[in-house]
Order: structure tokens, then sequence, then C-alpha cells
């Protein structure tokens, strides 16, 4: 049986520091949180005895606030924040700060709260918060590891974080003790599992265990729980081998550029037989007789089941092993074809799909052979296909829910690696390719990219920012009602560039070198791995690309990178384009 320290110890708590430093504005003291020891409220009951006021007051400033009227959650608070007696009030108004992005203060509200309440686990919730979003994951999992220890029956969300944080706490290559994962899949199999809810977080925490090698046929029996294998279906337990290594080991075809790229990321086609390929998986190469998923194709990693439904992927170990759900039978192309796959957003076609078309023909590919794209391609993306001589009649278009098998297929490498890099072969072939005939003995004109409906951070304040940039002499360029040729055309002589990030700021591509390029973002995305891939395109392009961090507007502080609707600092703005040498 395994025993857990944790119940017969004093669990630090992380809050004495910020305690310190908030409470009341100055050095607070020191308050100690331990299991058995009896909860502070029980010692002061006047800390509980809250007006009816107070209890009416938090219950609809919670409501207000879950619906996401987070200025109506405060305003019913502000006449209890001094007097505050239950936790709820304090927890709310932490809350309310952090959906504000306003950390500090939500962390004196959260420090009160603890400093009275140690034991409610709604503050460990708030506190957990809190810590991941300053990026203190060890802070963070000894709040998170309270509300699965210490609570009688912790709810599926709950052994769910403690899972993330965990991982994110033991993210290195030792494998950490295990206890408490073995500990957390047993209470996570008492939990019932026809529950809708219940099933994706399920498969998410059987994902983290999936990690561990010890823990792999744990990772098995909780995905068979929940998604049991159709008759129609097969498992598939792969091995990641990049593509130079198979076809060092086969014997097979292919052709390398050894002038081009970085050592070991140099451009390589390589001619396949009986692979599948499927939309969903990120079109990355699967040759399932043998047991093999060829790596290097993922510039972005492919989605597990339990974040894309019907995903056929379905549990992955750090790209060493991976567990996979096909089709027992897949249908069969005997045409020679060559594969440039298509991704749906904008600047993932660009990248990935056109990255393909150029080193195939550095490479020297045939003309002749068919292009492999999805087939549910956007109207940009067919003309972007038809501008580089490749109409409809010379594609297979595959259907994003079915995989295929290919006899024989051409497959090029990637010119973004999983890393974000980004061969300078790309931008250089984009040009050459799509823009041959364009003057660039212009002066350089200036441009702004508004993604509209494209993936990206939104504008708040886009109109005063538009006043702003054509009193600059800026030209406005709406990059999803917009016709390619037609953005390619004023793109090409642009020289100043400013754009929201997002998939629309993959146009940069096609500037001519040297463009000054300010990209405007919250500090969530900035932080993300995916804005690498922009810094790196940026260099492959030779730019200089300046990020600005603007404000998250309303409860976008808690988004995901490039979701968040963003206020853009204008006067920030202008200091930035001034640094950049223009005369206004």
């Amino acid at each position: 049986m395994i025993s857990f320290p944790i119940f017969t110890r004093t669990i630090p708590s992380p809050m004495k520091k910020i305690e310190q430093q908030f409470v009341q504005g100055s050095a607070g003291k020191t308050v100690s949180v331990s299991t058995d020891a009896t909860p502070r409220w029980k010692q002061t009951p006047g800390l509980v005895q809250a007006s009816s006021e107070e209890l009416e007051a938090s219950a609809a400033a919670r409501v207000e606030f879950d619906q996401g009227r987070v200025e109506d959650a405060r305003r019913l608070l502000v006449p209890h924040t001094e007097s505050a007696r239950i936790p709820a009030t304090l927890v709310t108004l932490g809350r309310i700060c952090i959906a504000e992005a306003q950390l500090d203060e939500a962390a004196q509200w959260l420090a009160r709260a603890e400093k009275h309440f140690p034991e409610d686990p709604q503050v460990w919730k708030a506190c957990a918060v809190l810590f991941r979003l300053l990026q203190r994951p060890e802070d963070e999992l000894s709040y998170r590891r309270k509300l699965v220890f210490l609570v009688p029956r912790p709810s599926a969300a709950a052994l769910l974080a403690f899972v993330q944080a965990f991982a994110k706490v033991h993210a290195g290559p030792v494998d950490p003790p295990l206890g408490e994962l073995q500990f957390v899949s047993r209470k996570l199999e008492e939990l019932p599992t026809a529950h809708a809810a219940t099933a994706p977080m399920r498969q998410e925490i059987a994902q983290h265990l999936y990690q561990f090698k010890a823990l792999q046929s744990y990772a098995r029996r909780h995905l068979e729980a929940v998604q049991p294998c159709p008759s129609g279906s097969r498992d598939v337990s792969a091995a990641w081998l990049s593509m130079l290594q198979w076809c060092s080991r086969s014997d097979i075809p292919c052709r390398r550029a050894v002038e081009l790229g970085k050592p070991g990321r140099r451009p390589l086609l390589a001619k396949l037989a009986r692979v599948a390929v499927m939309p969903t998986l990120g079109w990355i190469p699967l040759l399932d007789e043998e047991k093999v998923i060829l790596d290097g194709f993922g510039t972005r990693r492919p989605l597990l089941d339990h974040e894309l439904a019907g995903s056929p992927f379905l549990l992955n170990r750090a790209g060493r092993r991976t567990e996979l759900r096909m089709p027992r039978e897949l249908p069969l192309i005997d045409t020679p074809a060559l594969l440039v796959g298509g991704a749906p957003d904008y600047d993932g076609f660009l990248l990935d799909s056109l990255g393909a078309l150029a080193i195939a023909e550095t490479l020297e590919a045939s003309a002749e052979l068919p292009l492999v794209v999805n087939g549910d391609l956007t109207p940009q993306q067919n003309e972007l296909l038809t501008m580089l001589g490749k109409p409809e009649a010379s594609r297979i278009q595959v259907k994003p829910e079915q995989p295929v098998r290919f006899a024989e297929l051409w497959v090029p490498s990637k010119a973004v690696s999983a890393g974000g890099w980004v061969d300078p072969l790309l931008p250089r072939w984009c040009r050459q390719r799509l823009a041959p005939a364009l003057s660039r003995d212009a002066p350089p004109s200036r441009i702004c990219f508004l993604g509209g409906s494209l993936k990206g951070c939104q504008i708040a304040n886009e109109t005063l920012l538009v006043e702003l940039l054509t009193s600059w002499g800026y030209e406005i360029i709406r990059m999803d009602s917009l016709g390619l040729s037609e953005q390619i055309r004023r793109i090409v002589t642009a020289g100043y560039i400013v754009s929201a990030a997002g998939s629309g700021l993959a146009a940069m591509i096609f500037a001519p070198p040297g463009a000054k390029i300010v990209a405007l973002a919250d500090q969530v995305t900035m932080r993300s791995v995916t804005d690498r891939r922009f810094d790196s395109l940026a260099t492959a392009c030779e730019h200089e690309l300046s990020w600005l961090e603007c404000a998250p507007s309303g409860r976008s502080a808690m988004t995901l990178p490039f979701e968040a609707t963003i206020t853009v600092d204008l006067a920030q703005l202008i200091s930035t384009l001034r640094r950049q040498h223009i005369d206004s």
C-alpha cells in the first residue's frame, strides 16, 4: 500500500510570502497551514457571522462572474470589501482581479482569504489558479495536492488539474516518484465513467500517465474504459522515427539537398510505399504495417482525441511511442502522388503546404505528380495553388475524416521544424514563384494587416488604431476579405508592417527583405510556443520583427494564445514606430 507523507506533516503555504508582502500594505504575520489544525474560522466565529446583505451579494456576484459580467460582480461586492466575513466574498474578489489581469490585487484578496480560512477548498482552488498564472508551478502543485488528497471525493477536474501541475513540475528526463499518480489513477477509477464531462478529463489524465513508462498500462486501462475500440477499427502502437533514419534503414529512394538548410535539417524528398496519411493527424506519414510514424512532419503537435473528437491520435509519449486508432480497411490509391497536405488556417497553409511544394520543386520532383491536398481547401488556398500552376484537375483531395493509403507517395520534408525553425528556402521560393514580375524598386510602402475572421488576437480599439495608422500613411488590408493575388501585390513592396498576432502575420513571407514589422499581442500569446515560428519566419525573411505587448480586454487574460481581445496602447505604438525611423 502506498503511503503519503502529506497526510502526516504540515503543508507549507506559498501564500505566506504573498501575505507578508500585501496584507494591509505591510509585512503581515506568518500564517502556518496544518492539515491537522483546527480551522481558523472555527477558532474565530466572528469571521463567519456575515450579514445577510453580504451573503446575498456574494452569491449574486458569483453568478454574475460565472456569466462573464465581471464589472457587475465587482460592483456588488464593493460595499463589503472592507468587512468581508465569508470566504466566498474574498475568493470572488480574487477571481475578479485574476480575470482583469490584476494579479497583485488578486494576491492580496487570496492572502487574506487563506489567513482566515486556511482549510477552505475554494480558497485552495483560487490560490492554485493564481500561481498558475504567476508561472510558479511548485506553488500551484502544493494547492492542487490539497484539493486531491485532503478532499474525501475529489472531482475529475481536480484530479486533472493536479496531474497537469505535477507534469509541469516534473518535466525533466528523470521519472519522478509515481506513488501520487498511482493514487490519482485509483481515485479516477472510482468516478462514474458514463458522465459526459468525466470522459475527456479521464482521457487527458491518461495522456499524462502515458508519459511515464511504468504507468502506460494505467493509461491504456483508462482509455479503454471511456473509449473502447469499435469493431471496424484497430489500435496501433507505433514508434516515431525520423524520415532520414527510416530511409537509411530501409534503402528507400530519396533525394537530399546538402547545400541548403541547417545540418540535420537538410531538405529531403523520399519515395514511400504503402503509406497512409490522415489529415486529422497533421498529414504525418504512417507506415502502420511496420508500426512506424515518420517524425519531423509535425510543425504543430497533432491534436489528441480528447482535444479533437475523432482524432486517431490517442496517446503520445514524448514523441517516442504513440497509440493510434484507425479503420481496419483503408482505400488504396495506386497513382503516384506528391504529399502537400493542407492546414485549414491561413498561416498553416502558407508555411506547411507551400514549404512542401518549395522543397519538392527544389529537389526536382516530377511536375506531373498530382498533389495530395485537403478536400476542404478555402477559396484563398485554391487561388494560391492555381497561381502555382496546380489546378483542381491535378490534385487528389483527401477528406479530413477519411485516411487514405497510397501505393507510392513522394513525401517532402518540412520547411518549418517542430521547434519553429524556418528554412530561408521558403521565403525565397515564395517571392520567386508568386511575385516574380512585381517591381521591387518602388519606395517602401506601409501596411497594416487586420485578420478579421482569421485566427488571431482581436483589437478592442480597432477604430482608433486604424485612424492613427491611416494618419501615418498606412494602408489597411483585411486579410479575410481580400484575394491572395491582391494581397501579394500590395505586400511585395511593404517596408513597414503592423499586424495583430495571428494567422495573417504569416503574410510577411511576401514582403521584401528588410521590412520592419510590429506585432501586437497580449502577454499570454507572446509567451506561447507558437509565436517562435513568427520570430523564426522573420529571421528567414530577413525582416526586423518587434513585439508590442497589449493589455487584454475583459476576461481575455484567461484565454489561450492568439484568442485574446487586446487594447493597443497607441502612445506606445507611436514610440515603437518612431524607433523604426519612421517620420510621421
